[in-house]
């Protein structure tokens, strides 16, 4: 991750200097509540120039900073925004605070918006009609869901920002660039149910899903049934998690820690007793606890510190499911 100003402050030339060194790389102050930047540290007698030119304006509830059309050259820019928003971001990564995964969303969210504004658009520059574009600039492709998260991503970049003290106050993103109402959501699901079907299976369905599957995804498949199990549940499923005894599993959701349990049906905890017995040794030591592992000896599911994923289960999974949609109903 790149870090775009060293962690060492600089000291105020001498001790009456009104300005302080802001970790942003600026000098600061912070005026009626609000803080101003008023230049680089390399800088300090411009600094105090811009800040002896704009006080009064200031002080007298007016922001001289709004007038005319010339970008601030020595506010923030949106990259360097973004980076130490993705720097921030990577600590809590690195502290378990946030999944790998979303982590990697928000670099690809940042990206978006970096790549549209460029490297030299000053945050405080911007306006309601510059979101209302990147908004437009958003591929034809990304339905409904996909544009609401991508929104509530770069909004939280630019919120983190302004209570993070780097930008004077949070930009007005104007009635465009917002999540799109449930409504619309609504309406594309149905369409989408329409146009390829819903996810539901019929009892007789997933039966032929389990009798055409064997190994490890049939212990995958049943406890989707049984539990609302995802492919990542599958994946990182041990042995201690489950009492074959009593068949009671209880293990809090990874990404919330809500505390989760349910109980296994007799045939679930067979197929993953079998399973486990049909396992070969595991590569790495720290897998060797799975209750499913590939025909290499590798988790069915994994993703890294980087943000990728490899997702046997799922793969696996859709292909059986087309499978059994292709099946011709019984003569």
């Amino acid at each position: 991750m790149v870090v775009t100003k060293s962690a060492t402050r600089p000291g105020k030339p001498y001790k009456e200097f009104p300005l302080f060194p802001h970790p942003n790389g600026q000098w600061a102050k912070k005026i009626q509540g609000k803080p101003w930047y008023f230049g680089k540290w390399e800088n300090p007698d411009a600094a105090l120039q811009r800040y002896l030119d704009e006080i009064n304006d200031i002080q007298a509830g007016r922001d001289p900073r709004r007038t005319g059309i010339e970008l601030v050259s020595d506010t923030i820019s949106v990259v360097d925004m973004l980076n130490m928003y993705l720097t921030s971001m990577d600590r809590k990564q690195a502290a378990g605070e946030i999944s790998a995964r979303h982590f990697g969303d928000c670099k690809r969210s940042c990206k978006v918006v970096a790549d549209h504004f460029g490297r030299n658009v000053r945050v405080p520059a911007l306006r309601a009609t510059d979101f209302s574009a990147l908004r437009k600039a958003f591929p034809s492709t990304w339905g409904a869901t996909k544009v609401g998260m991508e929104i509530q991503r770069m909004r939280t970049a630019f919120r983190w920002a302004a209570e993070s003290e780097l930008i004077p106050a949070l930009p007005n993103f104007g009635p465009d660039f917002r999540k799109p109402p449930k409504r619309v959501i609504r309406i594309e699901k149905q369409e989408r149910q329409a146009k390829h079907g819903t996810l539901d299976f019929t009892a007789p369905e997933l039966r032929t899903l389990v009798d055409s599957s064997n190994g490890w995804m049939t212990a995958c498949i049943l406890p989707g049934v049984n539990s609302g199990f995802g492919a990542s549940d599958c994946g990182r499923l041990r042995v201690n998690n489950i009492d074959m005894a009593t068949g009671w599993y209880d293990l809090a959701r990874r990404k919330t820690g809500i505390p989760r349990r349910c109980w296994m049906w007799p045939e679930t905890r067979a197929a993953i007793h079998d399973a486990m017995m049909q396992r070969p040794l595991a590569v790495n030591d720290d897998d060797e606890a799975l209750c499913f592992l590939t025909s290499h000896g590798k988790p069915v599911w994994w993703e890294s510190a980087a943000g990728n994923k490899c997702d046997n289960v799922g793969n696996a999974r859709n292909a059986k499911v087309f499978y059994v949609r292709a099946l011709k109903p019984p003569k």
